[in-house]
């Protein structure tokens, strides 16, 4: 969500979501973001105003399996 988000201008709403996800997680879960929430983010700290923000990740499906 937050992804879509900052891709489609809503940078403020982006990190209006990702506060508000850090806040559920902490208070109903006693958990934080995972590192990968984290570094969407970062980045989005970082990023430009506009709307070309592009994020660069691995899917699932193609994560190498662990060296045994």
């Amino acid at each position: 969500m937050i992804k879509a988000q900052a891709a489609s201008g809503n940078r403020a709403v982006a990190l209006h979501t990702y506060e508000r996800c850090r806040r559920l997680l902490a208070e109903d879960l006693g958990v934080t973001p995972s590192p990968q929430t984290e570094a969407v983010y970062l980045e989005l700290l970082g990023a430009p105003t506009d709307s070309s923000l592009l994020w660069h990740h691995r899917s699932p499906a193609r994560r190498r399996a662990p060296i045994r």
